[in-house]
């Protein structure tokens, strides 16, 4: 997942340490459902965090992924109301890559509620 770091002297608005707390906060995700959605181990989101391991590129990209956003965001621009137009927020993915990132057995499942939950809406 990751190796370890030299200690950081000091925890700055441009280390990828703050960048990931400050876009997981701003999207609204827990450090658990983080970890879930980028496929990491337990506590890995922490440890990234308050800057205990450098990533390597690899868990960079599944935690960019995972938030929705490119890897040159999460690196480099700032979330929240300073953000660019051009960045997706969660949950402004499309329905479909939504449901893409469930488990296979409920996509099936998901596919079919939401056509019904429109049938109704259209109907009301």
């Amino acid at each position: 997942m990751a190796r370890k770091s030299p200690p950081q002297a000091a925890y700055t608005e441009n280390t990828l340490s703050h960048q990931v707390l400050s876009w997981r906060r701003d999207i609204g995700l827990t450090q658990g459902e983080l970890e879930h959605r980028a496929g990491l181990a337990h506590n890995a989101i922490s440890r990234i965090e308050q800057g205990e391991v450098s990533p390597k590129l690899e868990t960079i990209e599944k935690i960019a992924a995972a938030m929705s956003i490119s890897v040159e965001q999460l690196q480099f621009k700032q979330p929240s109301n300073r953000l660019q137009e051009d960045a997706p927020a969660y949950g402004t993915r499309s329905i479909d890559q939504e449901i893409e990132n469930l488990p296979e057995a409920m996509r099936g499942r998901t596919k079919a509620l939401i056509s019904e939950l429109i049938k109704l809406l259209k109907e009301g």
